[in-house]
């Protein structure tokens, strides 16, 4: 029996010498360890230090996927921790450092090409603004791109570098390419995750998250998808892949036997998989960084911890604002019909497309610009396999919507 043992360590979020040190995870033996992103919390150079003393106390081979957290120098830093194939090809992507100003825009850091504040490499509070600034913060940030993929024990795992939120043309064709070579089963590791977990962030998953669920679903290789990033514990079967994510400054170890995840357990108590079934739909920003966070009382949040939630775009004159809700069901879920229900308001003319593989025809909604809070409720049919899509266009003016779209059945 092939057995393989890997230690998931979710979010450890490593402070300055003297805070958060990680000595509190504890971590069996295992054959390989994953630290699923987030390393540290701020991304300065005495967190790395405190972060690389703490590496070193691992038992077993390491490896690390780079989080929106992991500022700074990372690739200075981190590379020559994980493993050997691993070090290659992350120092192939930089023949030198690529240390660079970033500005916060929603989703997304932008190079900076003429910063209004300048920090040394060593400053260890350009982190710390406060939020109500931050569409003006700006932030040291390593630029250089950290993707790579590795062979253990009969298992080809691809690392992704999700850091920005977005993979990005040239990451997503060589994660396609490194799918379809592979010869083993394969496992992505990634910082964000790209289905929903319940959580207020779910609208900051991976930017292509239907192309990361096409993938999945259309590659019977790809036996699974390990991220961190959401700080909650979720095992769930999609199609032929076991989704896994895990919580922070948390061990969850994985059994692999003859390929395929065999057990999990968290801190020492077994786990089990569930199939996955959403109770709503994310918004998605078809362009980052253009759109605004917005919150309004009268828009209901999923979320008990948030009683309001709203997701919105300024748009730039005469320029088409667009925001898109996807779920691809992996198999039938359900044969009772349901409704998706939006949360809207406008001051300019919307358009409100939706489709679903239990609609015989698309359904269609133009909305006048009125200014007021809407509920919007459209009947999607039965839960079936295939991709449920809606597409909200703004042509000019302001117009925003709830971040989430419920899934409910009819009546």
């Amino acid at each position: 029996m092939n057995e393989f043992n890997v230690a998931l360590i979710g979010d450890l979020h490593i402070g300055e010498p003297g805070g958060y040190d990680a000595r509190t995870v504890k971590i069996p033996d295992t054959d390989l360890t994953i630290v699923l992103g987030d390393l540290v919390d701020h991304g300065t150079d005495s967190e790395y230090t405190n972060a690389l003393k703490w590496i070193d106390t691992l038992k077993a081979p390491a490896t690390f996927v780079r989080g929106n957290h992991d500022n700074g120098d990372w690739s200075h830093h981190i590379p020559k921790k994980c493993l050997s194939e691993a070090e290659k090809q992350l120092d192939s992507h930089r023949p030198a450092s690529r240390l660079g100003a970033v500005v916060w825009e929603p989703l997304i850091w932008r190079p900076c090409e003429a910063p209004i504040l300048s920090f040394p490499e060593n400053t260890a509070d350009w982190n710390r603004f406060p939020g109500t600034i931050q569409p003006d913060v700006i932030k040291l940030r390593d630029l250089t791109p950290a993707w790579y993929s590795f062979a253990a024990r009969g298992l080809r795992f691809i690392c992704l570098d999700t850091s920005n939120w977005i993979l990005g043309k040239e990451q997503l064709a060589w994660l396609k390419s490194e799918v379809e070579k592979a010869t083993d089963p394969v496992v992505i590791v990634a910082h964000h995750h790209c289905l929903p977990v319940d959580i207020r962030y779910d609208c900051a998953q991976i930017h292509e998250r239907e192309e990361l669920r096409a993938l999945i679903l259309n590659h019977s290789n790809v036996v699974a998808y390990l991220n961190g990033h959401a700080h909650k514990n979720c095992w769930w079967q999609y199609g032929n892949a076991d989704i896994i994510t895990t919580t922070w400054r948390t061990c969850r170890t994985l059994t692999f036997r003859d390929g395929r995840i065999a057990k999990s357990s968290l801190s020492g108590r077994p786990d089990t998989p569930r199939p996955f079934s959403p109770c709503y739909l994310c918004t998605q920003t078809m362009t980052p960084g253009k759109f605004r966070i917005i919150r309004n009382s009268g828009f209901e949040s999923p979320w008990k911890d948030v009683p309001d939630s709203a997701l919105g775009w300024v748009d730039g004159g005469n320029e088409t604002g667009k925001l898109s809700w996807t779920m691809t069901l992996p198999e039938n879920l359900s044969p009772e019909t349901h409704q998706l229900v939006f949360q809207l308001r406008n001051s300019a003319p919307v358009r409100l497309d939706v489709s679903a593989p239990g609609l015989n025809t698309p359904t269609i909604r133009e909305l006048p610009g009125t200014g007021e809070a809407i509920r919007l409720a459209i009947d999607i049919g039965p839960l079936r396999k295939g991709t449920i899509r809606a597409t909200l266009t703004c042509g000019s003016g302001w117009g925003y919507s709830a971040a989430t779209a419920f899934l409910i059945k009819n009546g």
